[in-house]
C-alpha cells in the first residue's frame, strides 16, 4: 500500500525518507493542502493508502502575529486531509503537539484530557486535531508529540550547537519541563501505527522528561564528547519570565504514553539516549551548524 507523506522538507519527512525510502514525499509544489481538487487529483493519480501529514507551522512566535498563517497549515489544511482520508477510506497519521495543553499540571497529561491551549500555536493545532476526527474514519489517528529535534535540519540541538561554538555564556529557560523527543523514535512510532491501524488520539514521546536547560546541558557534554565542540559557552539557567517571548509557554508538557505502549507495544528509549545517538549522527555528516 502506497504510503504518502506529506511535508517533505520538514525534518520528520527526512527521517521517514531514509527508514522508509519507499514513501511518496509531497511538497507544496505536488500538491496544494489548501485545495481539495488539488489533494483529489494528486492523492487519487497515485493510488494512495496512507497518509502521513508532517507538515505543519512551528514558529511559536511568529504565530502570534501570523494568526492567518498558522490556521492554514495547522486546521485548513488538516481539515482537507481529513475529510479526503475519511471519503476515500483511507489511513491518516497526523502529528500533532504538547502545546494544545495548558501545562499547569504537575503528572504526565493523558491522551484524552481536555485542550487549554495558551497561545495562537496551541490553538491552531487543537483545531487541527478536532479537524481529524470531524470525518468518521476508523484508521485515522493523532500523534502528539513534544521538544522534537533531530541531526538534521535547524531545531534546538543544531541551534544550541552552533550557538555553544561561538558564545560564551547561553541563558537557557529552567522553569519550562517537557521531553526531548528524536524525530527517529517518532518515525517508528508512526509506522507502527500505521501497521496496527491504531484509531483515535495518543501520545508518543522519548521516556523520561527534563528542562530546557538540562537538555541544553546535555547537548553540551555529548558536543564535547563526540568533538563536536571544544571550548564550548558555559551554560546559565534562566526563569520564562525573564526571557524575551511574544508567546507564553506551557510550564509542564510532560505526556502520558501508557496508551500508546500498552495497547501497540511501542515503548520508547530515554531521550538522553536518543540524544546520544542524534549527536553521533552528527559526526558522520555534514550538518549545518
Amino acid at each position: 500500500m502506497k504510503t504518502v507523506v506529506i511535508g517533505k522538507s520538514g525534518q520528520l519527512a527526512k527521517a521517514f525518507r531514509i527508514l522508509n525510502p519507499d514513501y511518496i514525499f509531497l511538497g507544496r509544489a505536488d500538491v496544494n493542502v489548501f485545495c481539495r481538487n488539488s489533494i483529489d487529483s494528486t492523492l487519487k493519480s497515485l493510488n494512495v493508502r496512507n497518509i502521513i501529514n508532517s507538515s505543519a507551522y512551528t514558529l511559536v512566535d511568529k504565530a502570534e502575529k501570523e494568526i492567518e498563517q498558522a490556521y492554514a497549515l495547522n486546521f485548513l489544511a488538516v481539515r482537507n486531509l481529513a475529510e479526503f482520508a475519511a471519503l476515500n477510506k483511507i489511513g491518516l497519521v497526523h502529528i500533532s503537539s504538547d502545546y494544545v495543553f495548558r501545562g499547569d499540571s504537575v503528572k504526565p497529561i493523558k491522551a484524552y484530557e481536555r485542550h487549554q491551549p495558551i497561545n495562537v500555536y496551541g490553538l491552531s493545532k487543537s483545531a487541527g486535531e478536532n479537524a481529524v476526527f470531524r470525518y468518521p474514519n476508523e484508521r485515522a489517528c493523532v500523534i502528539r508529540t513534544s521538544w522534537l529535534y533531530s541531526n538534521m535540519s535547524t531545531n534546538f540541538v543544531t541551534k544550541m550547537l552552533a550557538l555553544m561554538k561561538t558564545q560564551q555564556t547561553l541563558k537557557v529557560v529552567e522553569d519550562q519541563v517537557g521531553t526531548p523527543t528524536s524525530v527517529w523514535s517518532l518515525a517508528r512510532a508512526c509506522n507502527i501505527a500505521l501497521c496496527k491501524n491504531l484509531n483515535g488520539k495518543t501520545n508518543f514521546t522519548d521516556a523520561g522528561h527534563c528542562s530546557w536547560y538540562e537538555f541544553a546541558l546535555k547537548i553540551r557534554e555529548f558536543g564535547i564528547k563526540y568533538n563536536i565542540l571544544g571550548n564550548a559557552a558555559e551554560i546559565e539557567p534562566i526563569l520564562s519570565n525573564k526571557f524575551n517571548s511574544l508567546a507564553k509557554r506551557p510550564k509542564y508538557s510532560v505526556l502520558d504514553k501508557s496508551e500508546i505502549e500498552n495497547k501497540f507495544g511501542v515503548v520508547p528509549r530515554h531521550w538522553k539516549e536518543e540524544l546520544e545517538i542524534v549527536i553521533k549522527k552528527l559526526t558522520k555528516e555534514d550538518k549545518e551548524l
